[in-house]
Parts: structure tokens; C-alpha cells; sequence
């Protein structure tokens, strides 16, 4: 629909909406908001809803939803549910491009851009992540670019600072140097108050750059991946979502982090079959960070 972004939430009057559920089914899903629990709905809210026999989660992604042909059943939805993460409307156009361009169904996309539920747990829960820094990073300690940094950088800072949207591939050999230029250009984006997503093909290759990240920009990084424990993973994401981190780094699924002004976007060793999702949604991780940076 064009009119998805535009409209915030659905208000109290009954109303139809659309509904993307993790099913393989490439198609949307009517449902009716009960007069009076529209309150908390809004486009990429979590809902659960009846499906067949069974009760799903899903994502609202229309509104209004156009009517059903005539003798359709449309039920209502059972809850909202408001301690869920959302999108927003940037993430809701990306996980579209990705279903309509893999072939998946939209509610299997969201479902790989969401963190994982954590599990239940019966004793209180203590905290699950440090207190991240609200400040901005910190100034650069790194090595003196050499000449050839130097001159790539001089193409790259200003793109950044122009906002603009660049596609570049730096070449270079294994300890030539690439990710000190990786983190000049993430510095130049965090000084503009933007985010930086930074990918890797491998979660092997994570804790080792994250430290060196973390010392060079502290309180800033967050980490995205699969061998994250799920209930660290849901906290840092909404730490990102919330602007309290802006630096993330992660495996492909991390391409889906909910930076909300995303300002540079690294993938690094992006020929690597790594980034290739070999589950549903099957998707390249390099190109969908492609997309997200013109997006």
C-alpha cells in the first residue's frame, strides 16, 4: 500500500488491517480492530492474531486493509501486543523488497529483521545488559592514516557528511589496512550523530573486532548476531532502537538492526558466501545492505 509510513495508528474506531504473518504464504492477511482496542496499534506493531487453528504473531503492515470479497470470514484480532519490538516505517519497506525480491512471504522477513523472544524464565530477571554511554564517540586513537588511507578517505568523508547515498568497494589485501579507513568514515558518520552498521561474513571474526571497536569508540557498540544469548540480543536491540547505541556490529541478519538514522554501512569481506541466508528468507546479506543504504 503507499499509504504504508504515512499513517501512525488506527484509533479507537473498528477498522480492517493488514497482517503479515511468518507463515510461506505470499500474501497479506485481513484482520478486524474490535471498537475500543485500537490503542498501541500502529504500522510495524506485533499483534497476535488466529490463524487456522492455531494463534500466531504477526506485524501490522496496512492500514486501512481494503475489504474482503463478499462472503469472506474476518476475524478479529486477539491482542496487541505492546512489550514487543516494532519497525519502523524504514524497516517495513526494507523486509518488503526483501519478500518481494527473494520470493519469501513478508511476514518471513520481519521475522528475520525481529530479535528472537527470549526464553520464560521463572526467577526474576537481573540485568541483561550494561548501561550504554549517551554520549558521543569518542575522539579517534587510531595509527596516522598512511598515503593510501589517506586518499581513499578523501573520497569517502564527504559523502558521508553529504548525506548522500555511495556505493563504494575498497580492494585491498589481507592487513592493508581497510578497516582503519572502515572506522575513520564510522567516526566521521558518529559525529554527525548517525549510526554505523558493520557487517561481517563471520561470527568467529566478531568478539576480536568489537573489542578493538569498543576501544576506539566506547559505550557505543552493540553486537547483533546468533550466537548472541536471545535475551541479550532483544536488550541490545532496543538499546540500538532506542539510540542509546549507534555503532553495530553483527552477522548478516544484523543488516536488519533498527539503527534509526543510519549514516554508513560496512561490509566487510562482502565476496564471502557467508552473507548468503541459506534458510527462509534466503537473501544475500551484501545486497540487502546495498538496499538499505539507498533506502
Amino acid at each position: 500500500s503507499d499509504r504504508r509510513g504515512l499513517v501512525t495508528a488506527v484509533g479507537d474506531a473498528e477498522t480492517l488491517v493488514g497482517i503479515a504473518v511468518p507463515v510461506p504464504i505470499r500474501r497479506t492477511f485481513t484482520y478486524r480492530v474490535p471498537r475500543g482496542q485500537g490503542d498501541g496499534i500502529a504500522l510495524g506493531a506485533r499483534v497476535r492474531v488466529p490463524f487456522g487453528r492455531r494463534s500466531v504473531k504477526g506485524t501490522v503492515v496496512e492500514w486501512p486493509a481494503p475489504e474482503p470479497a463478499v462472503g469472506v470470514e474476518v476475524k478479529d484480532l486477539e491482542e496487541t501486543l505492546p512489550a514487543s519490538p516494532a519497525l519502523d516505517a524504514h524497516l517495513l519497506e526494507l523486509t518488503r523488497f526483501v519478500a518481494d525480491y527473494y520470493l519469501c512471504s513478508w511476514g518471513e522477513a520481519i521475522e528475520a529483521a525481529l530479535p528472537p523472544d527470549p526464553p520464560a524464565r521463572k526467577r526474576a530477571p537481573r540485568a541483561v545488559a550494561p548501561e550504554a554511554s549517551a554520549t558521543s564517540a569518542a575522539p579517534s586513537r587510531g595509527p596516522k592514516p598512511t598515503p593510501a588511507q589517506s586518499a581513499v578517505l578523501e573520497t569517502l568523508l564527504p559523502t558521508v557528511a553529504a548525506r548522500a547515498f555511495a556505493p563504494f568497494l575498497l580492494w585491498g589485501a589481507t592487513g592493508s589496512g581497510k578497516t582503519e579507513v572502515y572506522l575513520r568514515a564510522a567516526e566521521a558518520a558518529l559525529a554527525l550523530g548517525r549510526g554505523v552498521l558493520y557487517l561481517v561474513p563471520e561470527i568467529g571474526l566478531t568478539p576480536l573486532l568489537v573489542s578493538r571497536i569498543e576501544a576506539r569508540f566506547p559505550g557505543q557498540v552493540a553486537m547483533l548476531h546468533s550466537a548472541v544469548p536471545p535475551r541479550l540480543r532483544r536488550a541490545a536491540w532496543e538499546e540500538v532502537r532506542q539510540g542509546r547505541r549507534r555503532f553495530v556490529v553483527g552477522a548478516r541478519s544484523a543488516v536488519f538492526a533498527p539503527l534509526p538514522d543510519l549514516g554508513l554501512v560496512v561490509v566487510d569481506e562482502e565476496h564471502d558466501p557467508s552473507y548468503k541466508q541459506e534458510d527462509a528468507p534466503r537473501y544475500n546479506g551484501r545486497d540487502v545492505a546495498v538496499v538499505r543504504a539507498r533506502l
